[in-house]
């Protein structure tokens, strides 16, 4: 997505707008700031993006490849980061195991990331197709929730949220519908999950 929006960034930098858009467990994230007078056209115009985006065949290959190359090497980390990743596997709901999610890349499994409940074809894995589907589903049923700072009026501010929600086309969700990550309390002296180390012969492991 944010090789289709390049060229709306760079417009906007040269009047004085610009944004960000990152993801993480809990959603997207986007930012906008800087002169407010355009500022709903550029919300606009990235929402509109984000409705009808074009998943490339080509630039999906690269990410997926760079994705599996990163979920792969994970395994070679420090003892304490392994420690990290597997504290959050054991205290966390939903998540994925990095095999997991090799597997629903890869194809020769039945798990997919949190992001992408699609199914997996026997050799390829999630195919960009796939991605393209899901597309119109992921929008169409986001929850916003909008925080509007600086020199907006209340009027503006409602606008411009509504100006996001009817360009998604998403809808508003019951409160029962929307799940985030939940956090375990584990019993004491229990063994929640036992792993081997394959790695157990490297000097790091």
């Amino acid at each position: 997505m944010r090789d289709q929006l390049n060229e709306i960034g760079y417009e906007a930098e040269q009047t004085g707008l610009f944004y960000s858009l990152v993801g993480d467990e809990n959603g997207l994230l986007l930012s906008v700031y800087g002169f407010n007078d355009k500022l709903h056209v550029l919300v606009k115009r990235i929402a509109h993006t984000m409705r009808y985006l074009s998943v490339s065949q080509k630039r999906f290959d690269v990410f997926k490849n760079s994705l599996l190359t990163t979920l792969e090497n994970n395994a070679l980390n420090a003892p304490y980061q392994r420690a990290i990743y597997w504290a959050y596997n054991v205290l966390t709901r939903p998540y994925w195991t990095n095999d997991q999610l090799i597997q629903a890349l890869k194809g020769n499994g039945m798990f997919a990331p949190l992001y992408l409940t699609l199914p997996a074809s026997e050799s390829l894995g999630i195919k960009a197709e796939e991605v393209q589907g899901f597309v119109p589903e992921l929008v169409s049923n986001t929850d916003l929730e909008t925080l509007i700072l600086g020199n907006a009026t209340t009027d503006e501010a409602v606008q411009l949220s509504n100006t996001v929600r009817h360009t998604l086309g998403s809808k508003a969700l019951s409160p029962d519908s929307i799940d985030g990550l939940h956090s375990l309390v584990l019993p004491s002296g229990d063994i929640f999950n036992e792993f081997n180390n394959k790695y157990r012969h490297q000097n790091h492991s």
